[in-house]
Order: structure tokens, then C-alpha cells, then sequence
């Protein structure tokens, strides 16, 4: 039997009942590590942010190991390798994180409401923000969590409805700004820190001023380009078509993939879900896409267009093409998975766990972490477009990773839809989270779709 809720307050900083993380990472053998098999830079750098996002001991040792001691990192479920016991643990707080959504609605009706975070780096722990009166929410907030979940909560100085007042002003300048030569390129809010965060392609200190003094102050600021979609040349094989898989277009070679199978709820046929763009850039309506050489079925219309909600376009299979198991989707390293949920925009959370599917990368799976929310950004490809709503994660992608299934354990999050461009610096990408790309689609066009969470759909 689980115990009771546990629950932390920010304000006391006292820690309870929390795991050591470092008793997760078993010791490995110390023998020399022959030089030709060293890790290149990129792929420490990878095991590093992957390890530092979930809060795991990222020694130089521990580093080498994960490469060179398969015996011991030996799981290869989260695109890195991890012990079976780090592996448990991550999933542990995948459950914790799938569960969550209950008690954020049930916060979401506070007027004091400042948001919510996962902290892990006390062990994928739930944070619940508010402006004051912590202990009033904590018997609410433990009802609505499992029993025995433990969680946090914490008194900061703004409500969320406030900085989503601050970001949309700032957002309705969007054009103004880049025409008065303000290259800006990304709003979004940092719940964690109770901040907006805006990035600028050339951000000088006058710009920075400027901006605080026009829309209010404590904004955070970021030097960052514009994102560009993921698409080049390459392909995967894993038929019957489904989620994750990699998909290129016969008239013109444009690579991407797919997100997920979703039912088209205003006709009743099966659809395929990737990003706008890529049926933008692949010919748009009606344009034949194919997996391994072989075609299976149409691009439709896409949302890919400049202040949308969501980059999102539907694939239209043909009848033979119809996935038989409906909520597939393809998982890396030669397995296939289940989405059994999706999560709401509300239930996704900074600091969430989070992995993304991508034929671009030659590790098809990355994971990480949400390290913004509400993101606003522009995607260029030809031509750039302002996306109105995203998730910011905590890894880059590269070219052919457009369209590709976000998740996290068995919860469909969204479609991944752009990165920072090749060669900049940092690591972080975005997606459409999967209610505002239904719902964007609806809007531009009449279509209702649901994402597949049973095999039959």
C-alpha cells in the first residue's frame, strides 16, 4: 500500500523522502579504454545533456562507460544508453508524469495558479506554483495526485495569467518589431523561473531595453536565430506504415516523418499526421509520399501558414496502407510501440520528460527534457512563418527529424516541427503539441482528427 501524499514547500526548503540519484548509477570497471574507441566530442556532449537534463551523474567516467560498457549500460529505451536501473527509474516518472493532468486542472482554478514544473533533479518531483496561501492548495493538490505521488509547491511573485498577458503583448508586436528591424524569433514562458523569455537574432543591450521598457519588464532575453524545419535525403524500412517512420516524396525528394495515425472524425477514414511544412515543401495537395520506395499515400492540407496555431498536415493512405494495429509507432533500435493517451497542451509541464522520433538522426530516438512553454517562434524554410504555439525541448534535431512522434513513455505529446539551425550554438527544438494541431486544423478547415490510442482507433 502506497502511504499518503508527501509534499514539500518551496519556501521551507526542506526536502523529504526524496531518492539519492546517485544510487542509481551502479560502479563499472575502471580498466583503460582503448584509444580508438573514445567518444567523439558530439556524442559526449549528447550522453552529457541527456544525463544532466534527468539529473544522472555525468562524470567523465560515467560518460566513457555509457559507450564502452554495454554490460552495464545496457538499456537502450531512451535513445541513450542507460543502466536497467536508471532505465526504471525514468519510467517511474513517466507514470508519475502521465498522472499529473488531474491536479494541474484542479490548480488551473486558482487565481493564484503561477504554473507548474517537474524538478528532475529530485527525481521527476511535480511542482505547483502559486502566488500565495501555499498550504491552502496542498490537501487538493495530493487528492488529485496518485497515492503516495510526492510533489513540490512554491510561492513566486507572478500568476501564469500574467505572463501569458505579457507574452501576447508581446506577441500582437510580432510584425511591428521585425519591421522596426527587432529580428525577434521566439517568445515563450519559463514557469520555472516565472519569467518571459524572448530571443532575438542580434539582441544588443538597447534592444533588450527597449523591450523591457515597452512591454513591462523581467523579460528574459536569448541571442537565437530563427528554427529551421528538419528535412533532407535518407530513409528508414518498417512497414506497415505508422508513427516514426521516415517518408519522402516522389516529386521532389523532400524527407521527413511521420507522427502518428489519427482518425479523421468528419469522414471516418485513416489519416497520417507529419508537419505542415513538409507538405508545403514535398509539392502540397495531392503530392505522392512514399517509405522505402514505395508509395502509400497523399499529402493534404497543412497549417503551415505565417501566426498558426500549430505546423501540422495529414497524409491520406491509401486503403492497404491502413496501419491494422492503429496506435503503432515506429521506437528506434528495430522495436515498435503503443500510444495508449495523449497529453493536453495544460498537462505538459517545464521540466517534463520528453523523446522525439527522427529518421534524420542515425540514433532515431532522442529524449530530454520541456525547457519552455507557450513558445512562439518563427520557422523558416523558403520563406518564414510565425507558429503561434509550441513546446521548446532540450535537444536539437537535424534533417529528415520533421513530423516525427513526440512522447513519452506510451503518451503521444506532439509533432516535432523545427529546430535551431545547423552550426548555431545551444540545443533545443520544438513541436505542436497534439491538441493545438488538431484543433488548428479544424479551424483552417473544417477537418476534425484524434490521434489513435487503441489499436482498432
Amino acid at each position: 500500500m502506497y502511504g499518503r501524499s508527501r509534499v514539500v514547500s518551496m519556501a521551507s526548503l526542506v526536502v523529504i523522502g526524496f531518492a539519492s540519484l546517485a544510487s542509481v548509477s551502479p560502479a563499472f570497471a575502471t580498466d583503460p579504454i582503448a584509444e580508438s574507441n573514445q567518444l567523439s566530442s558530439l556524442d559526449q556532449q549528447e550522453i552529457e545533456r541527456f544525463r544532466q537534463d534527468f539529473g544522472l551523474p555525468t562524470s567523465q567516467s560515467i560518460v566513457d562507460a555509457v559507450s564502452h560498457r554495454p554490460d552495464i549500460y545496457s538499456d537502450t529505451s531512451y535513445g541513450i544508453r542507460l543502466t536497467p536501473a536508471e532505465a526504471a527509474e525514468l519510467d517511474r516518472r513517466a507514470e508519475v508524469q502521465a498522472a499529473k493532468g488531474d491536479a494541474i486542472e484542479w490548480a488551473m482554478t486558482r487565481d493564484t495558479f503561477a504554473g507548474t514544473y517537474t524538478d528532475q533533479a529530485l527525481g521527476g518531483v511535480p511542482v505547483f506554483l502559486f502566488t500565495k496561501d501555499l498550504q491552502s492548495h496542498v490537501s487538493e493538490i495530493a487528492k488529485a495526485l496518485p497515492p503516495g505521488a510526492e510533489f513540490r509547491v512554491g510561492q513566486v511573485a507572478r500568476t501564469l495569467d500574467s505572463l501569458h498577458q505579457q507574452k501576447a503583448s508581446i506577441d500582437a508586436s510580432w510584425d511591428a518589431l521585425q519591421l522596426s528591424g527587432v529580428a525577434i524569433t521566439m517568445t515563450g514562458i519559463n514557469t520555472r523561473e516565472n519569467a518571459v523569455v524572448v530571443a532575438i537574432d542580434g539582441l544588443t543591450d538597447a534592444i533588450a531595453k527597449r523591450l523591457n521598457t515597452d512591454f513591462g519588464g523581467d523579460l528574459q532575453f536569448l541571442d537565437r536565430p530563427a528554427g529551421q524545419p528538419d528535412a533532407c535525403i535518407s530513409i528508414d524500412n518498417c512497414r506497415p506504415i505508422k508513427g516514426g517512420l521516415g517518408i519522402l516524396t516522389t516529386a521532389n525528394t523532400t524527407l521527413c516523418t511521420l507522427g502518428f495515425t489519427a482518425r479523421n472524425l468528419t469522414n471516418g477514414t485513416i489519416v497520417m499526421v507529419t508537419a505542415g511544412h513538409c507538405i508545403e515543401a514535398g509539392g502540397g495537395l495531392g503530392v505522392n509520399w512514399e517509405h522505402n520506395n514505395d508509395s502509400f499515400g497523399s499529402g493534404q492540407k497543412e497549417t503551415w501558414f505565417d501566426n498558426s496555431d500549430a505546423d501540422v498536415g495529414l497524409i491520406d493512405p491509401v486503403s492497404s496502407e491502413e496501419p491494422p494495429t492503429k496506435n503503432q509507432f515506429y521506437a528506434g533500435s528495430g522495436t515498435v510501440s503503443t500510444i495508449t493517451s495523449f497529453a493536453y497542451t495544460f498537462q505538459q509541464s517545464q521540466g517534463d520528460g520528453v523523446c522525439r522520433m527522427g529518421t534524420g538522426n542515425s540514433s532515431e530516438r532522442n529524449c530530454g527534457t520541456i525547457k519552455l512553454v507557450d513558445v512562439q517562434n518563427e520557422s523558416c524554410v523558403a520563406a518564414c512563418k510565425t507558429i503561434i504555439h509550441t513546446i521548446e525541448m532540450s535537444f536539437d534535431s537535424t534533417g529528415g527529424d520533421s513530423g516525427g512522434t513526440v512522447f513519452y513513455g506510451h503518451v503521444l505529446m506532439g509533432t516535432h516541427v523545427h529546430s535551431k539551425p545547423d552550426g548555431s550554438a545551444g540545443a533545443y527544438g520544438w513541436y505542436s503539441p497534439v491538441d493545438w494541431g488538431y484543433s488548428a486544423y479544424e479551424r483552417a478547415f473544417g477537418v476534425r482528427y484524434r490521434p489513435c490510442v487503441t489499436s482498432a482507433c
